[in-house]
């Protein structure tokens, strides 16, 4: 592998994304000036061609390269996405139960969310400008010959379905012969949470084995991974787990798109995550709720589907919080973002 191969070339962020991100930044230290009570619309502009700029970045480097998905520079696009670009806007558009328990933590006002944008966003522009200096560095062919005939990267003795299968085959088998048992009470281990930990091996495994039974037409590749993770998603749901529930489907669907990537299956993948995951916030955390309240945390597997129910038809009206939109608000870190500000500016 060279120091400027394809793959390595395709994670360099573009002089425009540099551009657009510095201009976002300049967007809110203009806004620090603004006439008091446009703070809402100088943060909804900002935050909204943020999150274009990351998008349309995030995007870019997968359509290069989707090999690009695995590198930290795509996850650090989506978790800025995420949570301080979506996130921000929480406090702002949401109703007045959400902002009224946010601010319950720290009542912060308008202004000093945009100073929080102002130092995200700065922050930002300074990594996208030190990493795009580094790759000018790499570039330079008379720092990097000592590098160039050097082997960074050796050939792995594991083909993918081998690899893929021995990692569904251990996670799998962790999930129905351990944890499954633990959570319905079948059995009751003490060194469970150490064991619990090789589960993560399926969603490698659903991943590996799909992707190779597309690539290669072999249709039982593809069936039998999709069951196994339907399964593991059954055990999240008696788990009370949002990410056990929806991990192994996130994987899947992550195999479909290296099969064939496209803007449909990432917006398709992208949309029914979020979705999902706002659905379930609400309901998960009224089952918790519920089993301490009336169960002391250890409910019966007979007894858990009776708590989802609960949710639609007497929880809702007995819940303080009903009305609060803990999905959206779980995404946003501006209450907390802003007492740090306020803590250290005083």
């Amino acid at each position: 592998l060279q120091p400027r191969s394809s793959m390595i070339r395709d994670l360099e962020p573009t002089y425009r994304e540099v551009l657009f991100s510095a201009l976002v930044a300049l967007w809110f230290a203009m806004g620090m000036g603004a006439l008091p009570g446009s703070e809402d619309w100088i943060n909804t502009i900002g935050l909204v061609a943020f999150s274009i700029v990351l998008v349309w970045a995030a995007y870019r480097q997968m359509k290069l390269n989707v090999a690009s998905l695995w590198t930290p520079i795509m996850w650090y696009r989506v978790a800025l996405l995420s949570y301080y670009a979506i996130g921000s806007l929480v406090p702002i558009w949401t109703n007045a139960d959400t902002q009224e328990l946010m601010q319950g933590f720290y009542s912060y006002f308008p202004y000093e969310i945009v100073k929080l944008n102002l130092l995200i966003t700065t922050f930002n522009l300074v990594f996208l400008a030190t990493v795009k200096i580094l790759f000018i560095v790499i570039s330079n062919k008379s720092i990097m010959k000592p590098f160039i005939d050097r082997k960074l990267i050796s050939p792995s003795n594991f083909n993918m379905i081998t690899f893929g299968s021995i990692c569904l085959i251990v996670g799998s088998a962790v999930n129905y012969l351990i944890i499954f048992p633990q959570v319905v009470g079948w059995i009751n281990l003490s060194f469970f949470s150490t064991l619990a930990n090789l589960s993560v091996l399926s969603w490698l495994g659903y991943f590996m084995v799909i992707f190779w039974g597309l690539e290669n037409k072999r249709r039982e590749f593809i069936i039998w991974p999709i069951a196994l993770a339907l399964g593991e998603s059954a055990i999240g749901f008696f788990a009370m787990s949002k990410s056990v529930m929806l991990m192994p489907l996130v994987m899947v669907g992550i195999a479909f798109i290296y099969h064939r990537r496209s803007l449909f299956r990432i917006s398709l993948l992208a949309g029914s995550f979020v979705t999902l995951f706002m659905f379930l916030a609400p309901i998960i955390t009224h089952v918790r709720d519920m089993n301490g309240k009336y169960y002391d945390s250890a409910v019966t597997a007979k007894d858990i589907p009776g708590l989802y129910l609960s949710y639609f038809t007497t929880g809702r009206e007995s819940d303080q919080y009903a009305d609060v939109e803990t999905g959206w608000m779980r995404l946003s870190f501006v209450n907390a973002g802003t007492f740090v500000i306020n803590q250290y500016d005083h």
